[in-house]
């Protein structure tokens, strides 16, 4: 599959991780050719032998979807480009055959990475790099979302909510996604939240206790 803006044309690295994308999403995007949203691109083999979009293997998609215009699909990518109004589609799909077949992407180094190889195909020759030229062909949009991970109040390391001036605000704690990453602005893979909000739940907790501990007189 490719991920192309308005005109039909990559501008990043599909393998990337998702945060990563789409700071690319919105750092291409421009009027003559928007990548808010871009469009998603794959053929037949694709769908026989990945899960997308929810979908098992070989499912097929559901009807509604193609009623809705919200998939789009002809037998042709030159069908494809048509109907998704992306004129230069035809030239991006033969060109990444053609990294497909020479086993380098040279415009975005897609598969370069340990990341990109571990969340790809290992049984394919290269793991992120395959031809797009069996049909049906099919283009759904993509659009940027938000899943709260790097914002939030910021918080000392017993979880306390910190004012602008780095003073805490008395009572007040924060943990997991109401709180910003330990992680800054970038997100390593999945359930990076989990293990933070984890710790500084704990961490909130015993700093709480030691307060109304400290407040009822004891230790």
């Amino acid at each position: 599959m490719v991920i192309v803006d308005g005109a039909g044309e990559r501008y990043a690295n599909e393998a990337l991780p998702y945060q990563a994308f789409t700071d690319r999403m919105y750092a291409a995007d421009r009027p003559e050719a928007t990548t808010v949203p871009s469009w998603l691109v794959l053929d037949a083999r694709s769908r026989a032998r990945y899960v997308f979009a929810g979908l098992l293997p070989g499912q097929p998609f559901p009807r509604r979807w193609l009623e809705s215009g919200f998939l789009k699909k002809a037998a042709t990518v030159e069908g494809l480009a048509r109907q998704i109004s992306a004129p230069a589609l035809a030239a991006t799909v033969r060109r990444c055959n053609g990294f497909a077949e020479r086993g380098v992407d040279e415009d975005f180094g897609r598969g370069e990475s340990v990341h990109d190889r571990y969340y790809g195909d290992p049984t394919l020759p290269h793991p992120n790099l395959a031809p797009i030229d069996k049909g049906p062909f099919y283009a759904v949009p993509v659009h940027p979302g938000d899943i709260g991970t790097t914002g939030g109040m910021v918080t000392d390391g017993d979880g306390r909510v910190l004012r602008e001036d780095s003073t805490p605000i008395r009572g007040l704690y924060a943990a997991g996604n109401c709180s910003a990453a330990v992680m800054g602005e970038t997100y390593p893979g999945p359930g990076a939240t989990i293990g933070p909000a984890m710790a500084f739940a704990w961490a909130a907790v015993n700093a709480i206790a030691g307060e109304r501990g400290a407040a009822a007189g004891g230790p």
